[in-house]
């Protein structure tokens, strides 16, 4: 278990800051796993969450956090469990992945969005890169706050919607 001080907790969840790391510890701490998503749940169902990515079967899943920035996470899969994940999620959006097809893109049921490969095109072993939706998405009223749009262009756009 890595040591450091854990800055923020979560129901399922740790973030800890750990000496010596440019990267947090996004510490599973309640493992549960899925028949579809199998180790990926607790991730999955994290808000905070914005992006999920595995790249190799001996490293450990990194995430994007909205407030922490890139963490490294205590959950590893296999490229077995990961390839099975992959063809679950090929099967719900209506793709096959296989040796004729070695790339998917495709959104889960909450709008997120897959990508993944499977070898020869990742030598390494199959990779997935999921991009979560938020569940309460950002309102005019939170772009506004943010700075990221004027008011003036808030209701220049209002009124093109209105039909002026």
């Amino acid at each position: 278990m890595e040591q450091g001080r854990i800055i923020e907790k979560y129901d399922t969840a740790n973030i800890v800051e750990r000496p010596g790391s440019q990267r947090p510890l996004y510490q599973v701490t309640k493992a549960t796993s899925s028949p579809q998503y199998g180790a990926l749940k607790p991730l999955l169902d994290d808000d905070n969450l914005e992006e999920i990515m595995y790249n190799h079967p001996e490293r450990a899943i990194m995430v994007a956090h909205r407030k922490h920035g890139m963490c490294v996470t205590n959950v590893k899969m296999t490229g077995d469990e990961a390839t099975t994940i992959i063809k679950k999620v090929a099967k719900y959006v209506g793709r096959n992945i296989g040796p004729g097809n070695l790339l998917l893109d495709g959104r889960l049921p909450d709008g997120s969005r897959v990508n993944a490969t499977i070898p020869p095109v990742s030598p390494n072993g199959p990779t997935m890169t999921i991009r979560k939706q938020m569940s309460d998405p950002l309102t005019v009223v939170d772009l506004m706050k943010f700075g990221t749009m004027s008011p003036r262009l808030a209701s220049l756009l209002w009124m093109f919607t209105d039909g002026m």
